[in-house]
């Protein structure tokens, strides 16, 4: 028997621009995880969920369809009972589907399906199925149990900060979808081609401010936070990627205190990041610490 756990994850910077080749910030959500428990044996694949969540059983079924399509002499002869117990929310943009084929491909390296060398482009073809060409970035978190710097050239690596200020993630209650957001990104930068890159640079300056705080102390960290949220925020609206949803719970979170406010994921709906200088109360946000 054996168990495998991976995460959601927040973009903290990146969102968009990684696709080409600038860098993004991403942390693992440990109370959004997707376990897997596995017992081998019996005469069969049994596949027990032990959550509610249909749309899991839809999304499980689809991605190991495509597992079968991939490699299916290696995969029909597996036999045993898998678990499966999510917490995960799906439609937000905190990579649920990037933790489900992640999780299938640490279930398949532990069944010598495939390598261990080859998980995370395994994950990454899966992934694609959901979103078109996807950059690696959703994978990488939910196979790290740290925060990541990413970039689609040279991989990941865990990054370090000795603090950060306040940082909540929030729901905007309005679903995304990355597919439309991405391919929105991309139509507008056909009819834009000519200043894309301000927008992708933005980003990467982005990036380039929060690692900047590594080794500064909270409140040092502040101003360089903003500069980044305000950056990033910027890009996501000319992008057209602000929905009136999400634009109103911006506005809800900084009349309750935040001082900067980005989209977290893809946009078009989804969750929110927000920036805070003193930790804030309100229940319904959840504190990230890089």
């Amino acid at each position: 028997m054996f168990e495998i756990k991976t995460h959601s994850k927040c973009i903290i910077t990146g969102e968009h621009s990684v696709l080409r080749g600038k860098s993004a910030i991403a942390v693992p959500l440990k109370d959004k995880f997707l376990k897997f428990i596995f017992k081998p044996g019996g005469k069969k694949l049994d596949i027990i969920f032990n959550s509610n969540s249909k749309i899991m059983q839809l999304l499980f079924n689809n991605v190991f369809n495509i597992v079968l399509s991939k490699i299916s002499e290696k995969v029909i002869d597996i036999k045993g009972k898998l678990i499966i117990e999510s917490t995960l929310s799906f439609g937000s943009g905190l990579g649920s589907s990037a933790a489900l084929c992640s999780a299938i491909s640490l279930w398949l390296k532990e069944l010598n399906v495939i390598k261990k060398d080859q998980v995370f482009d395994f994950a990454k073809s899966l992934e694609d199925s959901f979103h078109g060409t996807s950059s690696g970035v959703d994978i990488a978190a939910a196979l790290s149990s740290s925060t990541i710097l990413f970039n689609i050239n040279s991989g990941f690596k865990k990054v370090n900060f000795k603090n950060s200020p306040f940082l909540a993630l929030s729901n905007s209650e309005s679903k995304g979808s990355t597919k439309k957001a991405v391919l929105q990104v991309q139509n507008w930068i056909k009819k834009n081609h000519k200043i894309h890159a301000k927008l992708d640079n933005a980003i990467q300056k982005a990036t380039d401010l929060i690692l900047e705080t590594k080794n500064l102390s909270r409140t040092q960290s502040v101003p360089f936070f903003k500069e980044a949220f305000d950056l990033s925020k910027n890009s996501f609206n000319k992008w057209g990627l602000i929905t009136t949803d999400l634009q109103k719970h911006m506005l809800d979170l900084k009349s309750s205190g935040a001082i900067a406010t980005k989209p977290s994921g893809a946009g078009l709906g989804g969750c929110v990041l927000s920036l805070w200088t003193t930790k804030p109360k309100d229940k319904n946000l959840t504190l990230i610490k890089l």
